[in-house]
């Protein structure tokens, strides 16, 4: 390999030599190992899109959907994930497309281990017009091997943070025999960034998909067998190395607010088994979700005195259950988006905005820098740095006078004017991906 490619593919060969003895065993990875192994392989495409998680396989989803409305030419295309939720995800659009456009032909599989030997069979096996990247995947046998089949590559959503940058710069050489072709970045410094690693390749600014995604959500009614009071606060996504001051938080805001119900749902479910030991050492009251049966509609309400005359307990929700956090936005008047306190990128808060919900996030939201300061100017996003800033954003709205308190039916109604303002991404990437391809197939596609 030394003579006909770079060193340092040959290294990077090598190091997946090594690791694939452990990538075998590994238990994530033996969903869909075959794939990955090209034990079994899929049909020539057309188009390949890789999608790495959940997160971009619904990117994928509303990129697909958009290309069906517009286009109804004959396609192949190949969607790919490296973990089974994007997989599922990826699944369940192939099914719904395949009743409304029986013109797009969509295959699922796992993304192949990415070693110089696999992706290069890989590639020469589904014989692909072009490349799609969702966010910012730089996969170095693949970019490779489809720069050396005069493989276009477009990368839609990409985005790249200034401490990434700085990273990738290392090893600008080598990045620059793999550079995609074209990249639509999400925010106008992830365009700067790029231009900066991959100074052949064209970037431009391209509104986020994300926000054609972002729609206002309906009233539910799910929770209210627990939740029956309208003073319900949500702190959402909390990770490990911000838990501590959002204890505290919880513990200030029930001293001064003592009628409110808060919740508390970790990022990560196996630390609820260390919240509750943290909990307990502070003397603080609380009630596992999975414990609460249904039709007990004064868990939190305001008006049962029985209640609140036993310490607040209940007032605190530590939430041990998958998949209602969604549902808790819906019914919260505040919400505070974790893995935002400290440097961790943070987490999507247009989820709780587009419920109609308060929302306060840390001042660490590197990850959602495509979202602007409209949704602050606004007076419906606070952003916070600390405990003491926290606390006071809730206080600074659950003590609005009730002239200037904002329903959740008026906080959705702002919400949605500025996403539309912002909306037309994803039309965008399908009409830049489709140009690519007609260049590389010097065709005109209609």
């Amino acid at each position: 390999m030394t003579k006909r490619f770079p060193i340092w593919l040959h290294l990077y060969g090598l190091l997946w030599k090594l690791l694939l003895p452990f990538l075998k065993k590994n238990t994530r990875l033996k969903i869909g190992l075959e794939e990955r192994m090209l034990k079994i392989l899929p049909q020539p495409c057309d188009i390949w899109i890789q999608a790495a998680s959940a997160g971009e396989a619904y990117l994928v989803d509303s990129l697909l959907s958009v290309w069906s409305e517009k286009y109804d030419s004959p396609i192949r295309i190949l969607c790919t994930s490296m973990t089974s939720q994007g997989k599922d995800i990826l699944q369940k659009t192939r099914e719904r497309l395949a009743k409304e456009n029986t013109a797009m032909q969509i295959q699922v599989w796992a993304f192949p281990f990415d070693s110089p030997k696999n992706m290069r069979q890989f590639l020469e096996h589904i014989n692909v017009k072009l490349l799609i990247l969702m966010e910012t995947e730089l996969w170095p046998s693949l970019l490779f091997f489809a720069k050396k089949k005069n493989i276009p590559v477009i990368m839609l959503n990409g985005r790249v943070r200034k401490k990434t940058c700085s990273r990738y710069l290392r090893i600008k050489n080598i990045l620059k025999s793999i550079a995609p072709t074209k990249i639509l970045a999400s925010s106008e410094q992830s365009v700067e960034n790029f231009k900066q690693i991959f100074p052949q390749t064209t970037v431009s600014f391209c509104s986020n998909i994300k926000f054609d995604r972002a729609i206002t959500s309906k009233k539910t009614e799910l929770l209210d067998d627990i939740i029956s009071s309208e003073n319900f606060l949500v702190f959402g996504s909390i990770r490990k190395e911000e838990e501590d001051i959002i204890l505290e938080t919880i513990q200030e805001l029930q001293q001064k607010y003592p009628t409110y119900c808060i919740a508390l749902f970790p990022r990560h479910m196996k630390r609820i088994e260390h919240l509750e030991k943290k909990l307990k050492k502070m003397n603080l009251c609380f009630t596992l979700r999975s414990s609460l049966v249904k039709n007990r509609t004064e868990q939190c309400d305001e008006n049962s005195n029985e209640r609140n005359n036993k310490k607040n307990i209940e007032k605190i929700l530590l939430w041990d259950t998958f998949g209602e956090l969604q549902n808790a936005y819906a019914k919260a008047k505040i919400s505070f988006v974790g893995g935002s306190l400290k440097a961790l990128g943070g987490q999507n808060f247009l989820e709780p905005l587009a419920h109609g919900s308060y929302t306060v996030v840390g001042e660490h939201r590197e990850n959602f820098l495509w979202i602007d300061s409209a949704f602050f100017d606004e007076k419906i996003a606070f952003e916070v740095s600390n405990k003491e800033t926290l606390v006071a954003a809730f206080s600074q709205i659950l003590e609005i006078s009730s002239e200037e308190n904002l329903t959740k039916e008026q906080i959705a109604a702002i919400f949605t004017n500025i996403i539309k303002t912002k909306q037309g991404g994803t039309l965008q990437s399908v009409q830049a991906a489709l140009s690519l391809l007609d260049t590389q197939l010097n065709t005109k596609i209609t």
